[in-house]
């Protein structure tokens, strides 16, 4: 609790917990308090990165589900947003990046 309090609301998400709010988010007006929608653009058209919970053994809320995702997605953007990780795998070359010296982190 500390961290996200004292780190993350006040660095990565300084909207704090309206950067949660679907309404909140549709403003695309520029503002350090909003940062919250670039990241949900990417996941609505690029990568999907969506983090449903599990059927069992869940922290996060067991609404958190692909229908929560889309229904996000099309209410921030007022649009029928959903990536196509398909063909972002493709274009960027999936498990065989074409790349050299590059170490992914997790």
């Amino acid at each position: 609790a500390d961290y996200t309090k004292n780190f993350f609301f006040p660095t990565l998400e300084r909207g704090g917990y309206l950067e949660y709010d679907c309404k909140f988010l549709q403003d695309g007006t520029p503002d350090a308090d909003r940062s919250g929608r670039q990241w949900w653009y990417q996941k609505c058209t690029e990568l999907g990165w969506m983090q449903n919970a599990p059927k069992e053994n869940y922290v996060r809320s067991t609404k958190v589900s692909e229908e929560y995702h889309k229904y996000a997605c099309s209410t921030i953007f007022q649009a029928p947003l959903w990536p196509d990780t398909d063909a972002v795998e493709h274009y960027y070359g999936g498990k065989d990046i074409p790349a050299t010296n590059v170490l992914f982190v997790n």
